[in-house]
Order: C-alpha cells, then structure tokens, then sequence
C-alpha cells in the first residue's frame, strides 16, 4: 500500500465526471472562459456572474483544465515554404480557418530567396 500513496501524492491527473464534483469546479471552468474570450473583463466581474468568490477561483484555477473529448480535436503540424510577400501567410491561415482549423502557433524562419518556411 506504501507504493500507492505515493503514486496518489505526486502531480497526478484524473478524468472525472463534473456530476460528482463540488460545484465551485465548473464554475470555476467557466469564470476561465469568461475571461478567455473577453466576455467579462476581470475575475472579480466573472466570479459574480457565474456564483463563486475570487478566492475559490483562485484556489483552483491553475489546476482545473477542460478535458476535449470531441473526436474531431485533432492536431497536425503543417510545414509549408511560403512566397515572402504580404498577405501571403494570412491568407494560409484564413484557407486553414475556411475549412474549420484553429491555428495554434506560428514558427517562422527568416525569408531567404524571396521564401520562408
């Protein structure tokens, strides 16, 4: 049993139903979305809105993410070599948002030949 514990106290992750948890746990979920995407401005505005105090927030926002489940949350790493003009590169990511991709991030090197990768 002595291994167990020790497995159980170090920096662990569980999937758990939201049925069985507390509350302030979704809660706490949505004042992060809130804020994400600019629908309230702080965390004191978005904890009044959805019914939890700022300091439940911030006990536990660092630690509750959201699980995607959606079977359509793939990820692809895309390496393209593009025209070094103005316009060229967002008009890629505008093709890639046209057909339903998100764009998570962007490396690019320095144009050489009138191209970057």
């Amino acid at each position: 049993m002595g291994s167990e514990n020790k497995n159980m106290n170090e920096n662990s992750f569980l999937v758990v139903s939201t049925e069985v948890l507390p509350e302030v746990f979704p809660k706490v979920l949505e004042v992060k979305r809130l804020l994400a995407c600019g629908e309230e401005k702080s965390s004191a505005s978005a904890c009044k809105k959805v019914g939890i105090s700022r300091s439940a927030y911030y006990k536990y926002k660092d630690a509750i993410f959201e699980y995607g489940t959606s079977a359509s949350d793939e990820v692809a790493t895309v390496k393209a070599r593009l025209q070094d003009s103005a316009g060229v590169l967002s008009s890629f990511i505008g093709a890639i948002s046209r057909v339903g991709g998100n764009v998570l991030s962007v490396n690019q090197s320095l144009p050489q030949d009138g191209a970057a990768d």
